[in-house]
């Protein structure tokens, strides 16, 4: 395991662990944030571990990277509203994920921002972190985690899918150059939005993901044959068929990409369905947890809702 060199902010916490990501431009500017996780952190601004919200504070200089809460596309696949608007809640440069590595699907979904006069830029990162079971499926997507799905997305329109499986571990570096609208303001996806300093800020998404991330796409076919779960992508219900071999009672859980439970209960028959809008699911990515009391079936599903 990689431990970050231990500093301290002020009388802040240091995080259980913690690594850095160094973006570079195109003439060696060279800014940098901090990501840490550790079991007491949450999801927004932890001042025990030093973290301080500068949404209000300009972008500066030539090269400024924050990162903000996670960002989703909620019920528009076009992302047109996120141009010209700030969708973003807070802004920091140090910031500190609750980790829950023996239980959770994952740590937690964040917002790269970065402001900077010169491109291509480079992003850079020790991979050697990323070697522990708890966040080897990590990654940094040019695309919001609402459209992205394993298997491919609408939002690709050609471009190369390997964005999709370049994970942290695998690598230490990107370059934007590899991203043909990074350099330029096509009116896509919803890589950028234009803050009230009329500055284009634009937008990676970072991802901190177990090996569990996996799990719903190593099921072996016959746990297929005891679980039918369909369709995919879903509307307005998620269909649940058991075989007839699970006869004990079935703990059914629904997750969202930050991993907060949004559905659970347990159920005997055979056949059973989710209603997705009474749930008020909006379009995404969602984890469909089943668990049998005798772990006959205990593996997680991927579901895409698309209504």
């Amino acid at each position: 395991m990689y431990f970050a060199p231990t500093y301290c902010i002020g009388q802040s916490i240091n995080p259980e662990y913690g690594f850095n990501i160094y973006v570079t431009n195109a003439i060696g500017n060279i800014d940098s944030v901090f990501i840490g996780l550790d079991p007491s952190a949450t999801s927004g601004i932890d001042a025990d571990f030093g973290e301080v919200d500068i949404k209000e504070t300009p972008f500066e200089g030539v090269l400024d990277v924050r990162i903000a809460n996670d960002v989703y596309l909620d019920n528009t696949f076009d992302g047109s509203y996120y141009f010209n608007s700030d969708p973003t809640q807070w802004h920091t440069k140090r910031q500190v994920f609750n980790l829950d590595c023996p239980d959770g699907l994952l740590a937690d979904f964040a917002t790269i921002l970065v402001r900077s006069e010169h491109y291509p830029l480079t992003f850079s990162w020790d991979n050697e972190y990323f070697t522990d079971s708890c966040f080897s499926y990590s990654i940094i997507n040019f695309m919001n985690f609402s459209g992205w799905f394993d298997i491919g997305s609408i939002y690709t329109n050609g471009l190369p899918p390997y964005f999709f499986n370049s994970y942290l571990k695998d690598s230490s570096s990107f370059s934007t150059i590899e991203i043909p609208f990074f350099s330029n303001t096509i009116n896509y996806l919803p890589e950028y939005y234009i803050d009230d300093n009329q500055d284009t800020i634009r937008m990676l998404y970072l991802g901190i993901l177990s090996e569990k991330w996996l799990l719903a796409d190593n099921i072996e076919q016959s746990e297929k044959e005891i679980v039918k779960v369909y369709p995919n992508p879903a509307t307005e219900n998620i269909f649940l068929s058991f075989s007839d071999q699970l006869h004990d009672n079935k703990t059914i859980r629904l997750y969202n990409l930050s991993g907060q439970l949004l559905y659970q209960t347990t159920v005997m028959n055979n056949d059973f369905q989710i209603n997705t809008v009474n749930l008020n699911l909006n379009n995404g990515l969602y984890f469909l947890k089943i668990q049998s009391n005798n772990k006959t079936i205990n593996k997680v599903y991927k579901i895409f809702i698309k209504k």
